[in-house]
């Protein structure tokens, strides 16, 4: 997980820093090239700054809440796959962190009754909560246009 990967990291740059420290302050008592803290203190915060650096951008999708085709592509097989499912409107997957935020919006047949579109939706509800990391998912109805707006890629079927 980032909050684990971050806190081990940061350990790492302390312990590695007060080693690297440790054996500076030796240096400048030992010797007299006394500029040995000084370039130890920028080498411990050039890897502190490689550290949050690095872990920022490995999760800068999930902390700005990007956008993750790969889950919308699964969800959009998995919802396609539904008999009741005419065509699916809207479909978007947020991804915060390790967590998923899906909001879809699916066509079906204008002729059904409010019970029988909640029994789809409760149905769908379960089988998109199924999948690993989703904590939120909002499903709204529309008729159906009779265009197919989404297409199932060919290695989703």
């Amino acid at each position: 997980k980032p909050a684990t990967r971050l806190v081990f990291l940061e350990d790492l740059v302390a312990t590695a820093g007060g080693i690297v420290a440790m054996i500076a302050v030796i240096i400048s008592h030992v010797t007299p090239f006394h500029q040995a803290e000084g370039i130890a203190s920028i080498l411990i915060g050039l890897m502190m700054f490689y550290v949050v650096g690095n872990v920022f951008l490995q999760n800068a999708a999930g902390a700005l809440g990007e956008a993750d085709e790969t889950m919308a592509a699964r969800l959009g097989g998995l919802i396609m796959k539904d008999p009741d499912v005419k065509d699916i409107s809207k479909l978007e997957v947020i991804k915060e962190g390790d967590h998923f935020h899906v909001e879809v919006e699916i066509e079906v047949d204008p002729t059904l009754t409010i019970a029988q579109a909640d029994d789809i939706k409760d149905r769908l509800e379960l089988q998109i909560r199924l999948q690993q990391g989703i904590i939120d998912v909002t499903i709204g109805f529309d008729e159906d246009d009779k265009i197919q707006q989404y297409v199932i890629a060919s290695d989703e079927s």
